[in-house]
């Protein structure tokens, strides 16, 4: 058993990290990674500290906002895509990204995503964006798979979220227009905190989309944490609907270092329900400089329908450079 390696385009890790070495800030202006922990208790006690509620009810605010900033700490620190829907603040990414399947050719490819906080509006807008670069791209906004918007911040507070997005999809070849409503609410179920994300789009050439994700999240100790993902979606142009049912457990092994282990199944329910493709894998996250750059490697198997089940291994890899004001 091999993995080879097929590049898309020029870009080589060398010439990344070379690109990474120049566009880094000074020591003196960059930030040193904060020690988290996920028993922490939100400090802002004047959101849940006025005399005028029970001790009851204000420890089951700190708690619960302790709860959702370690829900936002790890999508931050794993640059998962909650991170870049969330309105949080302007940011970011640079990655390196490899995938190897066994049996199947490599890939590699260079990914930027970004939100930038426009100074109108009080800073209710957003300008988000998603591209692969290419040697004649350097923004990667060209190619089918990009997308930029402009977002704007219904409402935008630590356990409630609500935006409207108007954009382009398809680069600039291919753009299409598109339309999104973007919702997303945590609340505390005893020791479990839920966060519900409903997502309602039109794209002018793909039709209507919907989007439910429910996250049960659970802080074991101050290093452990575990989170069930429900996500059925649903496209007009597509036939049935497909669901993703995933769980990931987190593991603190100091400071700039995590563990993460995932069970990922991918469900369809045409032309019979059944399940298309289950995977495992452990991913290895370390902060290599200064909350700013991030290496990570995911070994793990998979089992696809297409193939019978057979096991297959598979191989991710990403360095990835995170830009925040």
């Amino acid at each position: 058993m091999a993995f080879s390696m097929h590049q898309r385009y020029s870009y080589s890790p060398i010439t990344f990290v070379l690109l990474i070495l120049i566009a880094l800030p000074s020591s003196a202006t960059a930030r040193n990674n904060p020690d988290h922990t996920f028993l922490s208790i939100s400090s802002e006690k004047e959101q849940c500290g006025s005399p005028s509620i029970s001790a009851n009810e204000r420890r089951h605010a700190e708690i619960t906002a302790g709860l959702q900033r370690s829900s936002i700490w790890l999508d931050n620190f794993f640059g998962d895509d909650r991170e870049q829907d969330s309105l949080a603040k302007s940011s970011l990414r640079l990655s390196l990204d490899g995938s190897y399947i066994e049996t199947e050719t490599g890939n590699t490819k260079v990914r930027l995503r970004g939100k930038i906080d426009l100074p109108r509006l009080k800073k209710r807008l957003q300008l988000v964006f998603e591209g692969e670069p290419e040697d004649s791209d350097v923004t990667g906004l060209e190619n089918t798979s990009s997308s930029a918007s402009l977002r704007y911040k219904l409402k935008n507070s630590l356990l409630r979220e609500t935006s409207f997005s108007v954009g382009l999809r398809g680069g600039l070849k291919e753009p299409r227009l598109f339309f999104r409503v973007r919702s997303s609410t945590s609340k505390k179920r005893k020791q479990m905190l839920l966060r519900i994300t409903p997502i309602i789009g039109l794209d002018t050439d793909e039709g209507w989309e919907s989007n439910l994700r429910a996250d049960f999240e659970y802080a074991l100790s101050a290093r452990d944490y575990f989170r069930i993902t429900s996500n059925p979606q649903w496209q007009e142009d597509t036939s049935g609907i497909s669901f993703q049912q995933d769980f990931s457990y987190f593991h603190r092994l100091s400071r700039r270092t995590y563990l993460a282990a995932d069970w990922l199944n991918t469900f369809v329910n045409r032309p019979r329900v059944r399940l298309d493709l289950s995977r495992y894998r452990i991913r290895y996250r370390r902060n290599l400089w200064k909350n700013r750059l991030f290496l990570e490697v995911s070994p793990g198997v998979r089992f696809a329908e297409a193939l019978n089940y057979e096991m297959q291994w598979e191989l991710g890899s990403k360095l990835e450079l995170l830009f925040e004001p």
